[in-house]
């Protein structure tokens, strides 16, 4: 029976493993894979790149997005929540000095 109990919880854990999910401030949840983080990273990385060399902004990838208006986020999402930030203000004041 413990066995039986293990493989379930082993089950459950990897299920939960391969979702990011956030609380949003309209309290409805969003999920993404957890690929998302690294796609996220590199999205900002070619946002980055875009604007020092003066070229159109793409826009944040949707977990970017979706850091922003999340809630009730662990230190680890907070810390990456202020990090976007951060990047879109940067990111903002550069497109208003620049236009």
């Amino acid at each position: 029976m413990a066995s039986l109990r293990s493989n379930i919880r082993a089950l459950r854990n990897q299920v939960k493993g391969n979702y990011i999910s956030l609380k949003l401030m309209d309290g409805s949840i969003v999920q993404f894979p957890e690929d998302s983080w690294a796609e996220n990273f590199g999205r900002n990385s070619e946002r980055l790149k875009a604007y020092y060399r003066g070229d159109p902004i793409p826009d944040p990838h949707p977990f970017g997005v979706a850091l922003l208006s999340a809630r009730n986020l662990g230190e680890f999402l907070a810390k990456a929540a202020e990090n976007q930030r951060v990047l879109e203000n940067y990111l903002e004041r550069g497109r208003l000095h620049m236009g």
